[in-house]
């Protein structure tokens, strides 16, 4: 063999005698660290059990545990691969507050394993706040932002929303107070016409607070406004005493109201109306006197000019 082959051989039996006294090294020490005694402190899922579906928690709940185990090395080394839980069983649910302490009983160790608990460190008590789970119907609330078109109005104040009620659940604590849940805002800015939206519901922030309907549609009808002005003369409460007089004799009534509602404006009995003054009984001075008018509910403004008549002494001829 040449002298570079015999320095390659060397080298190789020098390498291979090195590694398998490393891995030799290695198996005697993990076999002397899993035989020796170790405290190990490890985080555990927490599981909270006994707690009915009638009753829901107000407070969330902690889903993990500190643990403090004791056991052989090779022992806890299992630990990672066959996980222990720990169990709190509420013994007495009831609406109302708790405190619940936990110990080394409440640890389930997987079977097989000989390893002790030595204590749960954290959390050492739990505060738990329970309350009824009910179901409540409400009426859905559709809150506008923005205005019509000027001179437009929505026809009748109303917007028709489908569903018009949707059910709710959670605690009775939150529904007891609930009268009703809102929508997202409906923006009305400059519309003209008919408006159609699908809305999503906006639920008030409260703990296991649910509803299966999550928006609704909501349609809503703008009109443009028409006048009609109408004039009259006043209704007197009674009879105008001798010697006075009112001045105008006669007031203008303006009046506003959906184009669709035209033929309606147009009929409009004036005697309905008013417009009204009440006469006082012994008037001793002129006085000022508030025009009084009645209009029908679907009239949307109606104003009189002017709003106020003068009630005066008339000089003897």
């Amino acid at each position: 063999m040449s002298k570079p082959g015999r320095v390659r051989g060397l080298l190789v039996n020098n390498l291979t005698l090195k590694l398998s006294s490393l891995v030799l090294a290695t198996i005697l020490w993990l076999h002397a660290t899993t035989l020796q005694t170790y405290d190990d402190v490890q985080g555990v899922k927490l599981e909270i059990a006994g707690i009915p579906d009638s009753l829901v928690s107000m407070v969330p709940l902690p889903t993990r545990a500190e643990v403090a185990f004791r056991g052989k090395g090779d022992q806890l080394w299992w630990l990672f691969f066959r996980t222990p839980r720990v169990v709190l069983t509420v013994e007495d649910p009831r609406p109302g507050v708790a405190v619940l302490s936990l110990h080394p009983s409440n640890v389930h160790v997987p079977s097989g394993l000989d390893v002790q608990v030595s204590d749960v460190t954290a959390p050492r008590t739990i505060r738990i706040e329970l309350d009824l789970l009910k179901r409540k119907v409400v009426p859905v609330i559709v809150e506008t932002t923005g205005l019509p078109a000027p001179g437009y109005v929505r026809v009748n104040d109303r917007i028709v929303v489908d569903p018009a009620h949707v059910t709710l659940e959670g605690p009775s604590s939150v529904l007891d107070d609930l009268d009703g849940v809102r929508t997202e805002p409906m923006d009305i800015s400059n519309v003209k016409g008919p408006v159609s939206r699908r809305l999503r519901l906006a639920l008030p922030a409260a703990p296991h607070l649910t509803t299966p309907t999550e928006a609704v549609s909501v349609q809503a009808l703008f009109e443009r406004l028409i006048r009609q002005t109408i004039e009259a003369e006043p209704v007197l409460s009674r009879r105008l005493p001798e010697g006075w007089a009112l001045e105008p004799e006669t007031i203008r009534l303006h009046l506003w109201a959906p184009s669709s509602l035209e033929d309606s404006l147009r009929a409009l009995d004036v005697a309905a109306l008013g417009p009204a003054l009440a006469i006082p009984r012994a008037p001793r001075d002129s006085a000022m006197l508030d025009v009084e008018v009645h209009p029908p509910s679907w009239v949307r403004q109606c104003t009189a000019d002017p709003p106020r008549v003068l009630m005066r002494r008339v000089s003897p001829q």
